[in-house]
């Protein structure tokens, strides 16, 4: 179930974005904007948070726990190519693009909390060369 972010995890976040690539060319507005457009989920260790090759509906940023980045090899070997914490921003690169997803992330850690930011992304990034 989704969850308001709060001040605390609203000032986390804000810096976390300052030192991400992907956010160095937003404006502190743009920023601000973003963030408000965000929202906690929880899941527990083995949940899936999206399959490859699903659509890219969000992007997420780790603020407490672990995910594993899982690669399909052939028909059904599976590889685990890395996990990823606290701090980790993933599946920008999809929902920038709207490719499909190129990887499966399962959580590992127990009760991760992930923040996904949906439909604001794409319309700061359409004003942005760095996105």
């Amino acid at each position: 179930m989704a969850e308001d972010i709060d001040a605390k995890e609203f000032a986390w976040i804000s810096e976390v974005f300052k030192k991400k690539e992907v956010f160095t060319g937003l404006s502190y507005t743009e920023r601000e904007a973003l963030i408000e457009e965000m929202y906690k989920i929880s899941y527990k260790p083995e949940d899936i948070i999206f399959k490859e090759g699903d659509d890219p509906t969000a992007c997420f940023l780790i603020y407490k726990g672990k995910v594993k980045v899982i690669k399909n090899k052939m028909l059904v070997l599976k590889k685990e190519v890395s996990t990823l914490g606290t701090g980790s921003f993933f599946a920008e690169k999809a929902f920038l693009t709207y490719a499909p997803r190129a990887a499966t992330v399962v959580a590992e850690k127990k009760h991760g909390l992930i923040c996904s930011a949906q439909n604001h992304l794409p319309a700061i990034a359409g004003k942005k060369s760095c996105l």
